[in-house]
This record gives C-alpha cells, structure tokens and sequence, in this order.
C-alpha cells in the first residue's frame, strides 16, 4: 500500500521525532530514583538517559531544519505538535505498563490493519492524477455494460439501467499530523448514477434515473470499517471526507475513460485513446 510510509521531507516527521525523544529525556529527568535500590547508582543512570535522549532530539530537529528547511519547521502550527507529542511521549515512558503498553499496542494493530482497509482506496499527494478506468462494451436497450478497470489489474462487469451516467467517487483527506501517511489525498469509485435522456423544450436533458444507481459494495469487515470511517469522519479531528461527482454525459461504445483529479480539483471522466 503505498498510502503508507514515513515522508523525510515533511517538516511534521521529523518534528514528531525529535519531540519524542524530547518527551522521553523530560520523563528520565523527572523520576524519582527508587530508595530500595542503589539510588546514587539509579541516578546516574536516569541522568545518562536524560543526557542520550535530548541529544537525540536535538540531533533530529537540527536534521529537520536542513532538510525542511527552517520556514516548515519554525511555524506555530509545529509548536503545538511539538507539545502534543511531548506530552504523549512523556506519560508514555513514564507510565510503561499502562500508557506505554497501550500506545505499543495500538500501533501494532494500525501496522497491520491499515493496509487491509486502505486497499480500496487510490493515493496521492498532488492532484490531476487517474483514480481507475473503465470501458463500455455496449449500450442496448437502455442498459449501459461497463468493464471497471482497477489498478490491480483487476477487472469487474456492471449493469447500468439507463442511456447516460455520471460517475462518483469519495474523497479523503489526511491532514499534516497523520506522519505514516507518505501521500495523504485518498480517493475511491463509490458508483454511478443513472440518467435517461429525454427533450424538453425541443432540447434534450438529462433526467436522473435514482431508482438505477449503482454503488460499489462495501461488504465483510474492511467495508464495515470504511463505512464507519466515512461516517464519522467529522467527528475525527484531521480528517475530511468529500463526494464528488462527475457531470452526466452519454458514453460511446467500446470506448475506454479514466477517472481523474485535475489540479482545479473538479473530478472527471476523460476517454483513453492506444
């Protein structure tokens, strides 16, 4: 899944890194040795890991700086990362059986969920970019067959009840804060919807056909989770879900479209020519 992975140009990875160690050192140096044990040798101890720690932090934001830049990494919205993951980092190596053990095991089951729920789903980190393909093999009778194109190289065959289309797709958006996310713009075919043609006015209109509407089947418990994610995505802080769709038009047989983000952001279907 190449939605996923760590991005070392971006200015929030390496401060999330050196805020991490900072949150660690400020732990060490604020417990209190144990009486029980040796406590001059358990202070030197909690001093030199103090000492490793914010080297280390120190290390990787001077790190961040160069590769950055100082205008990414010097803003107030990095200020307040920088606290939160302080804070998180801090209760987390202070409280290592509770709050640590917790945030190891939350990231243990993202490693591996995420790119199970992710799959359906096209990355970018720019626009004007393709989301799939598909092709018409026949329009007969007011029923429109369309081959969906995947980029797994996977292919699926639907039945439209209608003379013209529009196609939909969803949008999500990952804001800064999300680090494991290299390419942060996901988008995914939700369906399509029906239109019949009919003239008005000595004009012909698209008419939308509700009842022929077809959507892609969220189904097992990747589609449980996605339709979740897409439900409450207000509610999570960071995160933006858009639908957007395509203005309806009548297909041509046997022709190949790609969907496809341009940089006005306004979704499109664009035939494919050899």
């Amino acid at each position: 899944m190449d939605c996923l992975g760590f991005d070392t140009g971006d200015a929030f990875f390496w401060v999330f890194l050196s805020a991490f160690f900072f949150g660690a050192a400020i732990s060490r140096a604020s417990s209190i040795p144990s009486r029980k044990r040796n406590p001059e040798r358990d202070r030197n101890v909690k001093w030199s890991f103090f000492s490793i720690y914010l080297s280390i932090s120190i290390l990787l934001a001077l790190a961040g700086l160069f590769i950055a830049g100082s205008e990414e990494i010097l803003t107030i919205r990095l200020l307040f990362f920088f606290g939160g993951v302080t804070g998180v980092s801090f209760f987390a190596v202070r409280f290592k059986k509770s709050i640590g053990l917790s945030l190891i095991i939350v990231v243990i089951v993202l490693f591996f969920s995420l790119p199970v729920i992710l799959q359906p789903w096209t990355c970018f980190n720019m626009k004007q970019k393709k989301i799939m393909e598909f092709r018409v093999l026949s329009i007969k009778d007011d029923i429109i067959k369309l081959e969906l194109l995947f980029e797994e190289e996977s292919s699926e065959v639907i039945d439209l009840g209608s003379s013209a289309l529009s196609v939909i797709a969803g949008e999500l958006v990952f804001s800064e804060h999300f680090i494991f996310f290299r390419k942060k713009r996901l988008y995914r075919l939700e369906g399509f919807r029906a239109y019949s043609i009919e003239e008005k006015d000595g004009e012909k209109v698209y008419a939308r056909k509700e009842s022929a509407d077809y959507y892609l089947s969220l189904v097992g418990l990747q589609g449980q989770i996605i339709k979740l994610l897409i439900e409450k995505s207000s509610l999570i802080p960071g995160i933006a879900y858009t639908r957007m769709g395509t203005k309806p038009f009548r297909p041509i047989v046997i022709q190949k479209y790609a969907l496809t983000i341009p940089e006005e952001g306004e979704l499109k279907v664009e035939p494919v020519y050899p």
